[in-house]
Formats: structure tokens, C-alpha cells, sequence
């Protein structure tokens, strides 16, 4: 199964979300995962606007954008 992730699927990877479990345990099972070029700008963004609204999250996002090397660099 190839498993498309919107950028809503890729901001659950990172921070805990209702059904982040689920879509961790699918991305598990797929054989590739497809998201859209345009989802990396928009997670950064997603993501910087969480850590504007909730400051607490503030590592757990730094940890996100080093977490993988294509969100890290996209998010850099």
C-alpha cells in the first residue's frame, strides 16, 4: 500500500493528535509514503504556528524538525 500524508497526517507524526496512533500504526504497514511538495511548507508553517499559540511545545517542535533529515532541512 502506498499511504498519501496531507500535511494535517505529517503535523500528527510529531505532535500528539486524536488519531496519531492510528496513522503511525498504517504508516507501519505501507510499502512507500507520497506527500504532496507543497505539505513541507506547510508543516513548517503549521508547526511554527503552534509554537507561536502553545510555547510549551516548543522543543517537542525543534525535536520534530530534527527528527527527520527531510523536515529538518525543508524546516531550516
Amino acid at each position: 500500500m502506498i499511504l498519501f500524508c496531507d500535511t494535517s497526517a505529517l503535523i500528527k507524526l510529531y505532535i500528539a493528535e486524536l488519531e496519531s496512533d492510528a496513522l503511525k500504526s498504517r504508516l507501519l504497514e505501507a510499502e512507500a509514503v507520497a506527500v504532496c511538495r507543497i505539505a513541507w511548507v506547510e508543516a513548517h508553517a503549521a508547526l511554527a504556528r503552534r509554537a507561536r499559540e502553545v510555547p510549551e511545545d516548543t522543543d517537542l517542535i525543534e525535536q520534530a524538525k530534527n527528527c527527520s533529515p527531510s523536515i529538518g532541512h525543508a524546516m531550516s
